[in-house]
């Protein structure tokens, strides 16, 4: 049972006058050498409670730890009281508990020495809570295919979320996205509800009323969009009539060359002579809404000609090449062939015309129209056994590049089969030109570089160009402009060592005075004239106007 202070306080009196009487009782009996001995008072020096501060929500519980500081065996007892029972509590084993939103002070007492105490601010907030949920717009309204978005206003205490999830209790009339934008589906009326993610018993409900829109023919799209028929021959247009709330959905019909293709009112269009006409439906509850299809009248099937064509020269063993076929057909006849070879111990074709050549020698293959058998077109094919390279050539046998500059080489190769006419390069000094796979000579340093051009067929067919490499070349003369703006222009010539730059000077007056030694001499003041200065050595001269400030320029002499 916990002592009240005053008893602590006698408890603590008699344990005193106990201690003093064994310490003189022991004096008596001679103990000790005559000087003082240690001190064994029982004693509490600190206590500490942690942790400190605390928060807890209201009902929540928290324990605090009192650790006392004692020696000589005293106590380590506490008792534990609460500044404001209406805010916090705290148990005789230091658990305190959240009453109201408020500040306590928790105070631990030592039970052997009530002057020693530790005080704990603990605070109690509220638990996050939803008050209460509204949607705006109270009384929402929505077309169909149309959308209206809803906002939910959550009311919260101690930072609960705003969240809420939507949902409609007739999706068939009304859908909602996760946002509460609402899109209206049938025409009638659905409850839309936002419910508190954090507290589900909050919800807030509005009813929306979706109307339907109001009649209307959105498109006429005809069925099909074109067709070609023979003189004579038929095609039923379907026509499809979009449309909004009940609007009608008939059409009137019309043919724009009624000799070429008749239409009757059902849509049936008749071929009558060779030529196009285009068929219109028209929407009879909406003239502005109109479909069209196109027919093309021909004469009647046929094929005229059938042709092949596919590579002059032979195929290898073991590779393909593609033969097209052209067939020429009027009326609309099919367009189809079927493909045959002669040989295909020698070259097979598969049903696209692709021709594979088995081994050497030489097949017909022959493009049969599947309209009309009496139309016919062949192709000789020569299969052999290797690649045929007959020659490689460059456009060019020379060139001549300045360093720093590129210069691009062309190869030709002729080959007697399908080999493959691409190309190796090589640079025989690649210190003075490089060379990449696409003939682009680059010119490194000053020299003499052959370049070859190797058949990846056989590299036994090659070309060559010898390619000269120069250094770069400057101009002997300059001309600069000191215009009536006060500018030097161009502000940067560059001219070769013993070159002359010129100066003309516009109607404003100005003069050329040099900034960098080794320069020749000045130009005085000049309007309306012109001079001239000789750069026998090389570097960088900058000059100025000192009569215009920052108008300056530099001569590069190389």
């Amino acid at each position: 049972m916990a002592l009240s202070r005053s008893s602590n306080v006698s408890s603590a009196r008699i344990r005193f006058g106990r201690l003093a009487l064994a310490l003189v009782g022991a004096m008596a009996c001679g103990g000790g050498d005559g000087g003082p001995g240690p001190d064994t008072t029982p004693r509490v020096t600190a206590i500490t409670v942690a942790p400190n501060p605390t928060t807890l929500l209201v009902g929540d519980q928290s324990t605090l730890v009192a650790t006392v500081t004692a020696v000589n065996g005293a106590s380590t007892a506490v008792s534990w009281q609460s500044s404001s029972q209406a805010v916090a509590t705290v148990s005789a084993a230091g658990q305190v508990a959240g009453v109201s939103v408020g500040t306590a002070n928790i105070t631990a007492t030592s039970t052997f020495d009530a002057t020693k105490t530790a005080v704990v601010a603990v605070t109690v907030n509220p638990r996050p809570a939803v008050t209460a949920v509204a949607v705006t717009p109270a009384t929402p309204a929505v077309l169909v295919g149309q959308t209206v978005p809803l906002t939910a206003n959550v009311t919260v205490v101690g930072g609960a979320s705003t969240a809420v999830t939507w949902t409609s209790a007739n999706q068939t009339v009304a859908t909602v996205s996760v946002t509460g934008v609402v899109t209206g589906v049938a025409a009638g009326t659905a409850n839309i509800t936002a419910t508190s993610v954090a507290d589900a018993t909050k919800s807030a409900t509005v009813m929306v009323t979706v109307s339907p829109p109001p009649p209307s023919v959105t498109s006429v799209v005809l069925a099909p969009l074109t067709r070609t028929l023979v003189v004579g021959g038929t095609v039923q247009v379907t026509p499809t009539v979009t449309v909004v709330s009940g609007a009608a959905q008939t059409v009137t019909w019309a043919s724009s060359a009624p000799a070429i293709a008749s239409v009757s009112g059902t849509g049936n269009v008749t071929a009558l002579a060779v030529g196009t006409a285009t068929i219109t439906a028209t929407s009879t509850f909406d003239a502005t809404k109109q479909g069209t299809m196109t027919v093309t009248v021909s004469p009647a099937p046929a094929i005229s000609a059938v042709t092949v064509v596919g590579p002059d020269s032979a195929i290898i063993v073991g590779t393909t090449s593609q033969l097209v076929p052209t067939v020429t057909a009027v009326g609309g006849a099919a367009t189809t062939v079927t493909w045959s070879s002669s040989s295909a111990a020698v070259a097979t074709v598969s049903p696209a015309g692709l021709v594979t050549g088995v081994t050497a020698g030489t097949a017909t293959i022959t493009a049969t129209s599947t309209f009309d058998a009496t139309k016919t077109a062949t192709k000789v094919i020569r299969v052999d056994a290797t690649a045929v390279v007959a020659s490689v050539s460059l456009g060019s046998a020379t060139l001549s590049i300045e360093v720093g500059n590129t210069g691009q080489l062309t190869a030709t190769v002729v080959v007697g089969n399908n080999a493959p006419k691409t190309v190796t390069w090589s640079s025989s000094a690649q210190a003075v030109a490089t060379v990449d796979q696409t003939g682009k000579v680059t010119a490194v340093s000053a020299g003499t570089a052959t370049i070859r051009a190797t058949a990846q067929a056989d590299a036994t067919r090659f070309a060559e160009a010898v390619v000269t490499v120069t250094a770069p070349s400057f101009p002997g003369q300059a001309l600069v402009t000191a215009t009536a703006n006060a500018v030097f222009q161009p502000g940067s010539v560059d001219i070769a060592r013993g070159g002359t730059v010129t100066w003309a000077f516009e109607s404003l007056t100005h003069n050329v005075t040099f900034t960098t030694g080794g320069a020749p001499t000045d130009i005085g003041n000049t309007s309306s004239a012109s001079a001239s200065r000789i750069f026998p050595a090389a570097g960088t001269f900058a000059y100025r106007c000192t009569l215009h400030g920052g108008m300056t320029g530099s001569v590069v002499v190389h």
